[in-house]
């Protein structure tokens, strides 16, 4: 300002009036926090979160895996995902059976996995069971773990992929076992999954829009539309 030969800016005009600060209020204590209500447990689930009962299951229709595999069963809580136990199938005793124990408060959430890491999502075959305190192990549990063999190709001038594989109607199911870096096929190439019943979407990762549905177990291959491959070229 000195250089334009200009006096100092006026921060407030003269006379203006000031506005009295507000007073702070004095602090006071927050109103009482409403009764949470508690959901009621079934009688015959245990109230003490950390008791757990034995538990045994009978395995049926256990599909083959691979020898570098290592596919158990895991069981955790289906409403928080707590109290993740894993046990591998080379636990099993009398042939079929898998013994070990689980927290009894509220429905326990029982998968067959590949592995300890797609226990959770990756699953084959998942079923939810709350298990009586007074039962424990007296009352084995059924569990159905048949999987399928699923083949899916193209029209022999076309290709695919890769698509994105989901599960209908479960959205806690993801590919990262079956299907890691997506469905893909070819002429000649097909796409061989193991996949627990139930159905499936092949969806398009760049049109959401474009989606196959199809039903596992199918007795017949299931062939990619045309809306999801591409004419054959040179390259996959």
């Amino acid at each position: 300002m000195l250089s334009l030969r200009r006096g100092p800016l006026r921060a407030i005009e003269p006379g203006a009036a000031i506005a009295p600060a507000v007073p702070l209020l004095a602090p006071a204590r927050m109103p009482t926090a409403p009764e949470v209500s508690r959901r009621a447990l079934p009688a015959s689930v245990a109230l003490d979160p950390e008791e757990r009962v034995p538990v045994r299951i009978s395995l049926q229709n256990l599909p083959a895996f691979p020898a570098a595999e290592e596919p158990g069963i895991a069981l955790f809580s289906a409403d928080t995902g707590a109290d993740f136990t894993w046990v591998p199938l080379t636990s099993r005793r009398d042939g079929n059976a898998i013994e070990t124990s689980t927290a009894v408060v509220g429905p326990v959430a029982i998968t067959l996995a590949r592995d300890r890491a797609s226990a959770r999502h990756g699953y084959l075959v998942r079923t939810t069971h709350t298990f009586s305190a007074r039962r424990g192990s007296l009352t084995p549990l059924v569990f159905d773990a048949q999987s399928h063999q699923v083949t899916i190709e193209v029209d022999s001038k076309r290709q695919a992929g890769p698509l994105r594989l989901s599960r209908a109607l479960d959205p806690d199911w993801l590919s990262s076992s079956a299907a890691p870096t997506g469905v893909a096929c070819r002429p000649g190439h097909p796409a061989t999954l193991l996949l627990g019943p139930g159905e499936y979407e092949l969806t398009d990762p760049i049109d959401p829009s474009r989606t196959q549905r199809f039903t596992v177990p199918s007795a017949a291959p299931v062939l990619v539309s045309d809306s999801l491959s591409r004419p054959l070229t040179g390259h996959l």
